[in-house]
């Protein structure tokens, strides 16, 4: 799979994190000291007082593909200020969250990912790569949209 952009990664794990995150978690971020490369002062060092506690109450692997892929941690020597950034944006509401992610194989997809093959704007090749709901087989979003077009399959 190819590498994400910086701004790509933040949205996977600001999604991730409204799903699987505290509640509230948002504005538990002190952004004017957070430091994407800081295991005390990023966004989970922050939320869970500790870089480690933090990545095992997410169930995330440490150093694994997952936290690059949620930009929790650099995916190169050179990227930390740039997530840092892209992370500030967010949070401070001067840049909006873009289209989820999207993988081209099913195989791609992983166990907490929504896996969603959609046709709402995307070809049929591509998968939905977003956080599934708690409690849900997809993303918040396919999940409704689900939900709509299958109302007789839907959880009641």
């Amino acid at each position: 799979m190819k590498l994400l952009s910086v701004n790509d990664r933040v949205d996977n794990g600001v999604r991730f994190l409204d799903v699987h995150g505290p509640d509230g978690w948002r504005g538990q971020i002190d952004v004017s000291n957070l430091d994407i490369e800081s295991g005390a002062t990023c966004v989970v060092g922050q939320l869970f007082s500790d870089w480690e506690l933090g990545h095992a109450e997410l169930e995330l692997r440490e150093c694994s593909d997952d936290a690059v892929f949620l930009g929790f941690l650099p995916a190169k020597e050179d990227d930390g200020e740039a997530l840092t950034a892209s992370w500030r944006s967010v949070l401070l509401g001067t840049r909006p969250l873009g289209t989820p992610p999207r993988v081209r194989s099913e195989s791609d997809v992983l166990p907490w990912q929504c896996g969603w093959q959609s046709a709402y704007g995307m070809p049929w090749d591509e998968y939905c790569s977003a956080p599934r709901g708690e409690g849900d087989e997809y993303c918040p979003e396919h999940e409704r949209n689900f939900a709509e077009s299958y109302p007789h399959l839907a959880r009641a």
